[in-house]
């Protein structure tokens, strides 16, 4: 969808185009889009001349003469486009304003999203579509009204930047760019922002637009502001579009999610989620004793959770399992998985992990997110085997790690029952956590007695409390 600087550059493309031409008479070809009465439309505009084009939020004024004002909203993938003498129309044009000097100019739109309403210039000020536009962040130097809004809202951040009556201009684009260099996680309730995000939200706006308009915005997908005229600020874009590139601050891996249904792509390192709980993740190889310690700490009445026990719920919800089904049937009988077929799959098939991956992974870590969100201790502690495979260190402020030789693990998968030891042994290999020690808080070693470990894992978590 064209953003405000898409928008200004259609206004500074348009002006030297318009201004001083005349019309000669209008078509329009997809009645719906116009919000006025279209045979009024079309005679009102006859003869008029265009005076000026101005931009309020993403909608386009155009000033004519008799007091006339056209508002001009894009939406999705609106444009305009100059026909030469004896052009021919676009295939997706929608209204025509045929000028007297033999040009046209076309509003072409593909998905007939658009809108277009004459107006009196008396009346624009009572027009409710732009009433209800708050400020742009160039003209917000009083943070006041903003706060306001946002304290009353638990909507996430991003949803209420991109709210065009509490900031007006930002779109799912810049809206990603500005938290991104704010460092503010689109997640965060929009009541929990304090002064210093909201003065960083509006002064990023700013620089953000200003260059996005200097360089005529973003060229991105379908979009381009009118026909051979593409923006270059995509080239200048640090985070949008960009899931699974590494950030350029701190190297972490950019994530993607939904929020409020558009796509948005973040750091989840430099735009960390400010839980209102300390989180401590538990990580270690097969069979290092980490179950061993999560439920140490549950024992001493701490809220926690577990990976594989998340993970063995998810593999008997139906609708997991029919999406499971459509790279895994071999697994899978009436309903039911193997899970030892589809642990001899995923460790023979690199390509089949990772299809298993994209889709387990973010069920988990939704399920943990909320787990945390929801916390009501001052301490809570995960347990994620693949916490580094599966980028959700960032959801941690302390990692312990446990450690423990192959003759141990042996030793534990032995007492488990499990007889193809080797194939699970196998799993390490996937398994990121040596090359990640340097991101562990606190190691302990599997290999002491039971009592030694909890001693050592009291001594952790009492290091850990002194610092709250």
């Amino acid at each position: 969808m064209p953003e405000l600087p898409e928008v200004e550059t259609v206004k500074r493309i348009l002006t030297p185009l318009l201004v001083n031409k005349t019309i000669a008479n209008v078509e329009v070809l997809y009645p719906k889009m116009i919000l006025s009465p279209v045979e009024e439309f079309k005679k009102s505009l006859q003869n008029q001349t265009f005076l000026s084009i101005k931009r309020k939020g993403k909608y386009l004024l155009f000033y004519l003469t008799n007091d006339l004002v056209l508002i001009s909203h894009l939406r999705m993938e609106g444009k305009y486009i100059l026909l030469g003498n004896n052009e021919s129309k676009t295939s997706h044009a929608r209204v025509i304003f045929n000028l007297t000097n033999n040009e046209s100019i076309a509003y072409d739109d593909t998905r007939c999203f658009g809108i277009m309403k004459l107006v009196k210039e008396k009346d624009l000020n009572n027009e409710e579509m732009l009433n209800k536009l708050g400020q742009e962040p160039f003209d917000i130097h009083d943070i006041t009204y903003i706060k306001k809004r946002l304290q009353k809202s638990n909507n996430p951040i991003k949803v209420s930047i991109m709210d065009q009556s509490i900031i007006s201009g930002l779109g799912n684009i810049y809206a990603d760019e500005v938290l991104f260099r704010s460092k503010i996680n689109p997640l965060t309730p929009s009541s929990k922002v304090n002064d210093e995000d909201i003065r960083n939200i509006v002064s990023n706006s700013v620089i953000v637009l200003n260059k996005a308009i200097e360089l005529g915005g973003s060229t991105v997908r379908s979009y381009h502001a009118a026909r051979g005229v593409d923006g270059k600020f995509q080239n200048e874009l640090l985070v949008y579009g960009k899931k699974d590139e590494c950030c350029p601050s701190c190297h972490y891996v950019f994530k993607k999610i939904y929020v409020g249904r558009r796509g948005t792509t973040f750091c989840p390192h430099c735009q960390k989620y400010k839980f209102n709980t300390c989180v401590v993740g538990i990580v270690g190889q097969i069979a290092s004793g980490k179950s061993l310690a999560l439920n140490y700490f549950k024992n001493k009445g701490y809220e926690t959770i577990s990976s594989d026990e998340i993970v063995h719920t998810l593999y008997q919800d139906i609708n997991v399992i029919k999406k499971l089904k459509i790279h895994f049937a071999r697994a899978i009988k009436d309903d039911i998985i193997d899970r030892k077929i589809l642990k001899d799959i995923i460790i023979n098939d690199a390509k089949k992990k990772k299809q298993l991956e994209e889709i387990i992974h973010p069920l988990v870590e939704e399920t943990i997110f909320n787990f945390i969100k929801n916390a009501k201790g001052q301490i809570v502690f995960i347990e994620v085997p693949l916490l580094f495979d599966a980028h959700m260190d960032y959801l941690c402020d302390y990692i312990i790690g446990i450690d423990a030789s192959k003759e141990d693990q042996i030793e534990h998968l032995k007492m488990r029952g499990v007889k193809d030891i080797d194939s699970y042994l196998t799993l390490n290999k996937n398994n990121a956590f040596e090359v990640n020690r340097n991101k562990i808080n606190f190691m302990t070693n599997k290999n002491i007695s039971k009592d030694e470990l909890f001693k050592e894992l009291d001594i952790f978590l009492n290091n850990i409390k002194s610092h709250l």
